[in-house]
């Protein structure tokens, strides 16, 4: 799961989930001024078809339209920072390279479940090592503040300027190493993640979410940002945004399904406080009690299922069974993106959406 482990929940390193997976080109490979990277339309179909039989449905496709980048600045919660804080976005809003909008996702989950991810996702990073997904660190330095390490040379500092129940806004700092170019790179980025939820009537949660991505490079890496890492970043933060949608699914499956496996993994996980580490296991009973009252109400079997089952997918994902690697392709989109003066296509794709009762995003 080497996309996932990097992309460091989502919620927290979004320059590093644009940038850690991106694959040099070669001479032939490097999209001109007209050109951009995206995937085939079978990958793409696979892959989504692939998530919607595990439950995770798809209902809207990534994009970085100009219009929806003007929306997603003009809608930031300006008013809900400190005057440091409005200053600090400020300035990072004003020379932004890169911006994407993920797709927006939906899937059952433990509400309770997900919020703590949310709010401690050095927990939910901790919970890759001990699965041997992943060797990121991310270690809180003070409230709100964390530091981040993929072990590679890649390192961050993330602020959490905001946070609700639904809406949580971040900004991150640091330099980056990517086989994409030869130096590594210093760059800031802002991210915002929404979420939703809705009871249907049989008692389960459905969340849905997406998140809006900024970045900012230095002026001279604008050039290589507009000619190699914008054209393969969209795909593969739409890619990681699944996958770490999947891992939020499976570790809600476990903890309803499996808890004993799921306190056992407690045991192995480094880096958290033990406090937490109890505050995690006590998670995990109350999402286990809530599923079996549920089940039982609805006359639903409430024998747990294995845990090789719950985990193939991330198995199935670590394997790159999947294909998703990216390619040129020449330009036929109906959207594109401005990177310093320069457009950046992307091809549009349909998308089929689920008839599970939609949770209307939180403004």
């Amino acid at each position: 799961m080497r996309d996932l482990g990097v992309g460091c929940c989502l919620a927290m390193l979004s320059t590093m989930l644009l940038l850690h997976d991106a694959k040099p080109l070669t001479a032939d490979e490097i999209p001109a001024d007209d050109a951009g990277v995206v995937q085939t339309q079978f990958q793409k179909n696979s892959e989504l078809e692939y998530f919607e039989e595990i439950g995770i449905h798809q209902l809207k496709p990534g994009s970085s339209t100009s219009q929806l980048r003007k929306e997603a600045m003009a809608d930031l919660p300006m008013h809900r920072l400190t005057a440091e804080q409005q200053k600090k976005l400020n300035s990072l809003m004003q020379s932004v390279t890169l911006y994407r909008r993920l797709p927006t996702l939906q899937f059952e989950v433990d509400a309770d479940a997900y919020r703590f991810f949310m709010q401690h996702p050095d927990i939910a990073v901790s919970t890759w090592r001990a699965m041997d997904i992943s060797k990121f660190q991310l270690k809180e330095t003070s409230t709100g503040i964390y530091h981040a390490d993929a072990g590679d040379g890649s390192i961050g500092n993330v602020e959490v300027l905001y946070r609700d129940p639904e809406d949580t806004l971040i900004i991150c700092d640091g330099q980056f190493k990517s086989p994409a170019v030869v130096r590594p790179i210093t760059a800031r980025s802002v991210m915002r993640f929404q979420a939703s939820f809705a009871t249907q009537p049989d008692g389960r949660v459905i969340c849905t979410h997406r998140g809006d991505v900024f970045v900012e490079f230095p002026q001279h890496m604008v050039d290589a940002v507009a000619r190699v890492i914008s054209p393969v970043s969209h795909s593969i933060a739409d890619r990681n945004f699944r996958q770490i949608t999947l891992f939020v699914h499976m570790m809600s499956q476990m903890m309803e399904r499996q808890p004993s496996w799921v306190e056992s993994l407690s045991k192995k996980m480094d880096g958290i406080s033990e406090g937490h580490r109890q505050e995690f296991v006590r998670l995990t009973k109350t999402a286990y009690q809530n599923a079996q009252a549920r089940w039982r109400i609805a006359n639903l079997p409430t024998s747990p299922i294995s845990i090789d089952k719950i985990i193939e997918p991330l198995k199935i994902q670590d394997s790159n069974s999947i294909p998703a690697q990216p390619r040129v392709l020449p330009v036929d989109g109906n959207s594109s993106t401005t990177v310093s003066g320069r457009m950046v296509s992307e091809s549009s794709s349909s998308i089929r959406t689920t008839q599970i009762t939609p949770a209307p995003l939180h403004k």
